[in-house]
């Protein structure tokens, strides 16, 4: 079957990327105990406000090169590719430094916006240094992802998460550096992984730079920078709100409990992006003879659904197990946040086919709607309604965005979305949280018995509400089978 073997493609896909990115992500949750048991929450306030630069900042420096790289490869003559590659890279290179110069020795300057403790700039500037590191490795990685070099990928997106993961426990647990471990047991592990992905890069693919070459990419990925900036701002523009009328502390509760939402965006929403983008781009054209796509749109609302469940089941275990006590009163957050990521998945679809037209110009707007549409959201809701508020504000920006995606990107494909069949799955994953909700038991026991009860509430308004056929539960089980759970063969002839 088509489906089958186009889902497997995507899906295999999806694994080996995904574990690489599941990887650096789990950095930040492996990290949540030693941080919360060592580091103060107003500290961990601090480390909030540097994480979320850093977010910003990868989005806003790679000037979306990374799509103009992975467009023109797909067009280019094979003679061509080292110069688009190398190109890239040297205007990525030049660019960057002068951003990260420029930001270094203006720092000082934004400590008013800040609202921190000036003794804590300096890291601050470390911050910026290693964002420039990063970078660095990124366009390595990214690479690979579009030559599918699946091991390089995988090692070294381990050897960052099992490095800075190590280096930041030791200098916490053995050097009591506190907050300064978190900025500078990165340092120690990037330095090395960017000097060699400099050289990696340079060794493999260079020829002479073209100016022109670098000038078309931009002019490609300019306009997706605003899409590239959306995620970042929607999920940390309400910390610097949270910042500004609650105390840092709050920022530093917020900012632990937000991890937990996360979690779905680092199991499910971010290796299906990583899988399947690489893989729409390469199409010149989404026709009917792509409708499997929607197949799979259905199976990832599906199979993200069954995630926002499983984790609003283990939320309050896992913030008890996880973190102190502090922290159980943001615990409320998780299930929306869940659900926003959930929500934002679906705009992968939408987004890549209208890159496909290069209509970005598209996607700059939607950006520009829905990030000031989530600065106002977060303006009133967190005044009134403090850290609720600022998850409330995430998940309506994020609906928002998601539904321009699919008005504006509709016109322009003959794929058939089916989303009424999303809005069942949705419909159904809404009223079952709802009842899992309305329990007001909270024991471990009563939790666990009534959260997964809601597992077979939520299947069961698929099929009644027909949302759900035969056909899909079959392929729902090839792809639990075939490619989430996939298992060498364990018998061998001899």
């Amino acid at each position: 079957m088509p489906i089958r073997k186009s889902v497997k493609d995507i899906g295999k896909q999806s694994s080996i990327y995904g574990l690489g990115r599941i990887a650096v992500k789990l950095t930040a949750l492996v990290l949540i105990p030693l941080y919360t048991n060592y580091i103060s929450i107003y500290e961990i306030g601090i480390l909030a406000l540097f994480e979320l630069t850093e977010v910003l900042l990868m989005a806003l420096l790679p000037l979306g090169v990374f799509q103009g790289i992975w467009r023109h490869l797909t067009e280019a003559d094979p003679k061509q590719q080292n110069k688009i590659i190398i190109s890239g890279f040297v205007g990525l290179f030049i660019t960057t430094t002068l951003f990260i110069t420029l930001g270094y020795l203006s720092i000082d300057v934004f400590r008013g916006f800040l609202n921190i403790n000036p003794k804590y700039l300096s890291l601050y500037k470390i911050v910026f240094i290693n964002v420039g590191f990063q970078l660095g490795i990124q366009f390595t990685l990214q690479l690979w992802r579009y030559e599918q070099k699946s091991v390089q990928f995988i090692v070294a997106t381990f050897f960052q998460f099992l490095g800075i993961t190590t280096t930041t426990i030791l200098l916490i647990t053995q050097f009591n550096y506190g907050l300064n471990a978190a900025v500078f047991g990165k340092s120690i592990i990037l330095l090395p992984l960017f000097i060699i992905s400099i050289f990696y890069v340079l060794f493999h693919y260079w020829v002479k730079p073209s100016f022109h070459v670098f000038k078309r990419q931009l002019i490609f990925g300019l306009p997706l920078i605003i899409g590239a900036l959306s995620t970042p701002i929607l999920s940390i523009s309400d910390r610097y709100f949270l910042n500004i009328f609650l105390p840092l502390e709050q920022v530093g509760i917020y900012n632990i409990v937000y991890k937990f939402g996360m979690i779905i965006n680092m199991l499910l929403v971010t290796p299906l992006i990583m899988g399947i983008g690489p893989f729409m781009y390469r199409l010149k054209e989404l026709t009917k003879e792509h409708n499997y796509f929607s197949d799979i749109m259905f199976y990832y609302s599906v199979l993200g659904s069954v995630f926002v469940i499983i984790i609003s089941i283990l939320t309050m275990p896992m913030i008890a197990l996880f973190s102190t006590e502090e922290y159980l009163v943001a615990a409320n957050i998780v299930p929306i946040i869940t659900v926003a990521y959930l929500i934002n998945g679906y705009k992968t679809f939408f987004a890549i086919s209208i890159a496909i037209k290069n209509k970005t110009i598209i996607v700059g707007i939607i950006a520009t709607i829905g990030i000031i549409a989530n600065l106002i959201l977060n303006y009133f809701l967190i005044q009134k309604f403090n850290l609720i508020g600022a998850a409330w504000a995430t998940i309506i920006s994020y609906f928002l965005i998601t539904m321009m995606y699919y008005i504006l990107a509709k016109p322009m494909t003959d794929i058939d979305w089916d989303m009424p069949r999303i809005l069942k799955s949705m419909m159904s994953l809404t009223i079952s949280i709802g009842i899992f909700y309305a329990n007001n038991q909270y024991n471990i026991l009563n939790e666990f018995v009534c959260g997964f009860s809601i597992l077979g509430i939520y299947f069961i308004l698929l099929i009644f509400t027909k949302a759900l056929s035969q056909k899909d539960i079959e392929s729902i089980r090839y792809i639990f089978r075939k490619i989430l759970f996939k298992k060498r063969t364990q018998t061998s002839s001899s």
